[in-house]
């Protein structure tokens, strides 16, 4: 099986929060570029709201306001989901997954 980068880089955080199970800040400090993209998006969103178009600058604000909301949300659900997740697991098997694709990269390189 050949993982993705973003399956593997995946994976390993998975099993990081299988001995350190994940907290509401390590998910936002997770998203901190994002959040700042939306910030940046929406003082634009305010711009347009001061010059001629407040409609466009309020409905920009509000899709920015909305994203990080859904953000929240699905950290929330996350926490609350995880335990099981991390207990129907096969960790071993997460392991030697992450272990083969390691090997599998140096014999490439």
């Amino acid at each position: 099986m050949t993982l993705t980068k973003l399956q593997l880089r995946s994976l390993k955080v998975y099993l990081g929060w299988h001995t350190q199970p994940p907290t509401f800040w390590v998910l936002a400090r997770s998203s901190l570029r994002s959040w700042l993209a939306l910030a940046v998006v929406a003082g634009l969103g305010y711009l347009v709201v001061e010059s001629a178009y407040p409609e466009a600058g309020w409905l920009v604000i509000g899709i920015m306001g909305g994203a990080f909301l859904r953000d929240i949300g699905r950290y929330r659900v996350l926490l609350k989901v995880w335990p099981a997740h991390d207990e129907v697991t096969d960790w071993e098997r997460v392991k030697a997954v992450i272990e083969e694709q390691a090997g599998t990269t140096k014999n490439q390189g």
